[in-house]
């Protein structure tokens, strides 16, 4: 029991509006930006750029 073995079937977390759900660090911006577009494509989410 609690294992985590199941199929994912959706969210669960809640995120409220300017919460940060994840940072990247170390990364390149020309590989950030495209996985942030698939991101942000699947909730209706917008990227903010950290300047």
């Amino acid at each position: 029991m609690g294992k985590g073995k199941g199929n994912p079937t959706g969210w669960i977390a809640r995120a409220s509006t300017g919460q940060i759900p994840f940072e990247m660090d170390g990364v390149r911006k020309s590989l950030i930006h495209p996985m942030g577009e698939v991101a942000c494509s699947l909730k209706g989410i917008g990227p903010r750029d950290g300047k």
